[in-house]
């Protein structure tokens, strides 16, 4: 996925505020941060699915838009880890 310059800028702002709640101590706050604002990125979400299985990723509240722009909308329900 290529980003522009603001993108980047824009996502590397949100993985501070994130960073920054986590160095609070405010691990639940950083993790409902991270959901709500953060996509999942497609290799984390295989990583999930191949050691927590489907059912943890459709009720984990993980933003999925970067794993379905790259592996597609059915991703979830292949029998593929790849």
């Amino acid at each position: 996925m290529n980003q522009t310059n603001e993108e980047t800028k824009d996502r590397l702002s949100l993985w501070t505020r994130f960073v920054a709640l986590k160095q609070a101590e405010k691990d639940e706050d950083a993790l409902a941060f991270r959901k709500a604002n953060i996509p999942l990125p497609a290799w984390g979400a295989k990583v999930m699915k191949k050691f927590l299985g489907t059912d943890y990723i459709r009720t984990s509240g993980y933003d999925l838009s970067e794993v379905e722009e790259k592996l597609g909308k059915d991703w979830l329900d292949s029998q593929s880890l790849v």
